[in-house]
């Protein structure tokens, strides 16, 4: 009997398992590192400590966590193996990268500095072909730039990472931006939280080397164990993130956010040339934001220098070549402020930006750490970094924290986000002053530290303790130490407006403006005339301007503006036609000339004022008879009360139903006056009996839910009917000849409550 067949296993399916991978380098390959790398380098300064530590640890096939601040030289550490390897063993690094602008930025700088063969995977290189595969297996590139989702990928796996021609040349797994594993690897780019598979299916033993510029003690954690590290066998080399060179400014936004006057510090006053205007980068996390800022700071410029290209947008939004040709226009001074989002940001080399401005409170701390990172990356340059917060942010109690009842009663959904993680309460009365909230003013008033304290600080919050750095009273530099356990801050610039607060002086916002009030403008009767003229001018402006435009001729006046020009009648200037579209029409300016002189073509009449609207008649009460001289309505609703003794005639009023008097006519015709309401006589019942003989009609009960007082069953009809039982319909009297119907009256007999008795319907 043969032997069952073996089973496959995952060791059996990977060709890595058995094909000879990359065993690395010995103890004494790696002596004199740091002349080698010198010398291939062609580098007149010497690397830094924490450098020669993660190159060599990489040759040694060993994991390396890296922290270290913006600006510190960790591209050095991808590149730096290379100096020491055969250049004819073709080994590769694989460099993982979140951003296409950033794997540009990159690449450039492994070719460019380095002098190696680099490239990036992605769109702007027609993407992972079987071409870009092949090459990469035969060993084209020193350096590939790729981003987790291709790295992942069924087909890059199969092609590349289990080639047989692949596999013996494999160096490292370089995670650049390391935090964004833990940041995005929940749910806006899953696979960064999947990149510990590659373990499994790269050589045993091929080392991860994960580096970041902000690694808080939680992001730390959680991007150990998504990318598996062996916590009792890596090198950590943590120098911190302390940027010495560059001041911290955090401020609550003092004017109207939509005006931008916030800014205008951006623009110092009074400039004459371009060069004068520090080299900025502004981050709006908003493109609509980035388009008032853009408007606010040219409105600043003197008038040689308004729409020169000085003030820029950047964002993902435009082509590369686009982004490319405004970043290289930057590095030249031609383009001195950018107002760009993250594609902008992480890994951005360039030294002498002077000041970065973060508008509006970030998602966490970390996200305004890697982007003041920006700022003076040259250590010779001193830079400023700007975070200019909304006051709101100054309302949150975080001295009252209750976070177990905030995690147990608020759903998963919600405690994802970052200012859901934690129950704070609403501040008292003088907490926003105390911490900072008028600090930074235009007056420069109210620049006293209040607090001169430190406040509570919880580094494992989703935020990282973003509130406690903008509501604290001592240094900020040491709330950020405290996050990212750095050691004692030695700054070689002035540290922070707490400890330093001439440093607001730079930041001042605008004098506050005055909100103008809006003008009310009458309108009255719309001139058809004048609204047809408008909209046959509104399509002929769309024709000309917008015809290929997505939009239709609303975009050009909107239906609104159309009417009220059409109901005041005429707009002989310019003014005048700007006092009535008011600040509702952005095209005043380009169209405003030409719409009023398209109205002064037309005889328009003067405005016809609307017709008063007639007001709904009120429910009031008929007014008293002469026998109720001393009952007169004083106004207020009154329960109609009808009293008489026995024997007597019933003495009433006359019954008022939706403000109309319901009597009898003077026909005789039947109206509702004339039914009778029945009252039903139960035996040794002591309610008298009443006959009623007057012409009074007696009242009847107020129905709300229909127009007509409502018939029910116990009305009857006079003696003459008899034989005739009460009607299914009791409406159906409406119906009857009113010259058999005779005036009403009250017998006895027709109340008794004798079941034999056919005339008696008591329900």
């Amino acid at each position: 009997m043969p032997p069952p067949p073996k089973l496959s296993t995952s060791k059996a399916k990977n060709p890595s398992r058995k094909t000879k991978a990359f065993a690395g380098l010995q103890e004494k390959d790696v002596e004199g590192l740091e002349i080698k790398l010198c010398e291939k380098f062609k580098w007149k300064h010497t690397p830094r400590d924490f450098q020669l530590q993660a190159i060599k640890a990489q040759l040694l096939r060993q994991d390396v966590l890296v922290h270290a601040g913006t600006g510190s030289g960790k591209t050095m550490i991808a590149a730096g193996p290379h100096a020491l390897l055969d250049p004819s063993k073709k080994m590769t690094t694989f460099v993982v990268s979140p951003l296409i602008a950033l794997q540009e930025e990159q690449a450039r700088t492994f070719r460019d500095e380095f002098g190696l063969s680099a490239t990036a995977i992605n769109s702007v290189h027609e993407g992972c072909t079987n071409e870009v595969m092949e090459n990469i297996c035969d060993g084209t590139w020193q350096i590939v730039l790729i981003s987790p989702e291709i790295v992942l990928s069924p087909k890059f796996r199969d092609k590349v990472l289990l080639n047989p021609k692949m596999i013996p040349r494999i160096l490292s797994v370089v995670v650049d931006e390391a935090h964004v594993v833990s940041h995005w690897g929940a749910d806006f780019r899953k696979e960064y939280g999947k990149l510990g598979v590659l373990r499994s299916i790269l050589p045993r033993g091929t080392p991860f080397i994960a580096m970041s510029a902000t690694l808080s003690r939680r992001i730390r954690r959680d991007v150990l164990k998504k990318l598996e590290y062996d916590e009792n066998n890596y090198l950590n080399l943590d120098i911190g993130n302390d940027r010495c060179n560059v001041s911290i400014v955090v401020r609550a936004m003092h004017n109207t956010m939509n005006t931008y006057s916030d800014m205008d510090f951006v623009i110092p006053a009074g400039i004459a040339n371009a060069e004068e205007i520090p080299l900025t980068f502004i981050y709006a996390d908003k493109i609509n934001d980035g388009v008032g800022i853009e408007d606010r700071l040219n409105a600043l410029l003197p008038e040689n220098l308004r729409n020169q290209g000085i003030i820029r947008p950047y964002s993902a939004a435009y082509s590369t070549e686009h982004r490319d040709m405004l970043m290289e226009l930057f590095r030249e001074g031609i383009v001195r402020v950018l107002i760009c989002t993250d594609a902008a940001g992480m890994g951005c080399n360039i030294s002498n930006i002077d000041v970065v401005v973060q508008w509006k409170l970030p998602s966490c701390v970390s996200a305004f750490v890697q982007r003041a990172g920006r700022a003076a990356r040259d250590p010779s340059r001193a830079g400023l970094a700007v975070l200019l917060v909304e006051k709101s942010v100054f309302d949150v109690n975080i001295t009252q924290v209750d976070r177990e009842e905030g995690d147990k009663n608020t759903p998963a959904t919600k405690r994802k986000g970052v200012r859901q993680s934690l129950a704070h309460s609403k501040a008292p009365k003088g907490y926003a002053v105390r911490h900072g909230v008028q600090r930074g003013a235009h007056h420069g008033l109210s620049d006293d530290n209040l607090l001169n304290a430190a406040v509570p600080l919880d580094s494992k919050s989703p935020d990282e303790g973003l509130y406690s750095l903008v509501q604290t009273g001592k240094c900020r530099r040491e709330v950020l130490g405290e996050i990212y356990d750095n050691e004692h801050p030695d700054p070689t610039a002035p540290c922070c407006d707490l400890c330093d607060p001439s440093l607001l002086n730079r930041t001042r916002p605008a004098a506050p403006e005055p909100v103008p009030r809006k003008m009310t403008v009458k309108t009255g009767v719309i001139d058809k005339k004048v609204e047809l003229t408008l909209l046959g001018w509104r399509r002929k402006i769309w024709e000309r301007d917008f015809k290929d435009s997505m939009l239709g001729p609303s975009v050009v006046l909107r239906d609104e503006i159309i009417e009220t020009l059409s109901s005041v009648g005429p707009v002989a200037r310019l003014h005048e036609l700007e006092q009535v579209t008011g600040d509702d029409w952005p095209w005043f300016g380009k169209y405003g000339d030409e719409l009023l002189e398209e109205m002064s073509k037309l005889a328009i009449a003067p405005m016809k004022t609307k017709a008063a609207q007639t007001r709904r008649a009120e429910k009031r009460p008929a007014p008293a008879s002469a026998n109720d001289e001393g009952n007169l309505d004083d106004g207020r609703r009154r329960k109609r009360v009808v009293a008489s003794a026995p024997g007597s005639s019933l003495q009433t009023e006359t019954a008022v139903t939706h403000g109309v008097a319901r009597t009898p006519t003077s026909t005789g015709q039947f109206t509702h006056a004339n039914f009778i309401p029945y009252t039903p006589h139960h035996p040794g019942s002591h309610t008298p009996h009443h006959h009623h003989t007057s012409s009074t009609p007696i009242p009847y009960p107020y129905i709300p839910y229909y127009s007509m007082p409502y018939t029910p069953y116990m009305y009857h009809y006079p003696p003459h009917t008899t034989g005739m039982a009460y009607p299914m319909n009791p409406y159906s009297a409406y119906h009857q000849n009113s010259s058999s119907i005779q005036s009403p009256s009250v017998h006895s007999s027709h109340a008794t409550s004798d079941p034999s008795s056919s005339r008696s319907v008591a329900p």
